[in-house]
C-alpha cells in the first residue's frame, strides 16, 4: 500500500518537472523569436548608430523604457544619447518588447556582457494617466566604477602628460 503511494508521488513529481521543462523551453523560444525580431527591426537600426557611438565610451548607465532609451557615461558625466521611439516616427514599446531590447543590448554592447561590471535591473516607470510601466537599467557596478574612475584620474593626473 505505502509502495504504491510512493511510486504515484514519484510519477506525479517526474511528470511535474517535465511540464515545468516544456514549459521553460516554450518560454526561451519566444523570448529568442522577440530578440531575433527586435534586432531586425528598422527602429533598431537606427538605433545601432548610437549603440556605436556609445561603445567609445566608459557608460555609467543605460535606461530602456517604452518610449526611449537613454546611454549615459562615466567620464565625461551626463547623457551621451538619447533614442526617442516617437522623434523617429516609431510606436511606443510593450513590456515584452522592452525586455527583448534590454537583451539584445547586452549581447551587442561588449560591456554589459560582464556581470561583474554591469549589473541589469528591472523598475516601474509612472506615467501622467496613471499607468505603471516596465523598464530597465544597466547600471555599472561602484566596483568597476571606481577602477575606471581612478584610471581616468591618473590619465588625468600623469605629470609627463604636461
Amino acid at each position: 500500500m505505502m509502495n504504491g503511494f510512493v511510486f504515484a508521488g514519484m510519477v506525479l513529481c517526474f511528470i511535474a518537472s517535465m511540464a515545468l521543462l516544456i514549459g521553460e523551453r516554450v518560454r526561451r523560444a519566444h523570448q529568442e523569436l522577440a530578440m531575433k525580431r527586435m534586432r531586425e527591426s528598422a527602429m533598431y537600426a537606427e538605433l545601432y548608430d548610437l549603440i556605436l557611438y556609445a561603445q567609445r565610451y566608459d557608460l555609467d548607465e543605460i535606461r530602456i523604457e517604452r518610449d526611449r532609451i537613454s546611454f549615459f557615461s562615466m567620464i565625461p558625466p551626463g547623457c551621451i544619447g538619447v533614442f526617442e521611439l516617437s522623434v523617429g516616427g516609431y510606436r511606443y514599446m510593450n513590456a515584452r518588447k522592452v525586455h527583448a531590447l534590454s537583451q539584445v543590448l547586452a549581447l551587442d554592447l561588449a560591456q554589459l556582457q560582464s556581470a561583474r561590471q554591469y549589473r541589469l535591473r528591472r523598475y516601474k516607470v509612472m506615467r501622467p494617466n496613471g499607468q505603471m510601466d516596465n523598464a530597465y537599467v544597466y547600471t555599472a557596478r561602484s566596483g568597476y566604477k571606481a577602477k575606471v574612475l581612478a584610471k581616468r584620474r591618473n590619465v588625468l593626473t600623469d605629470p609627463f602628460l604636461t
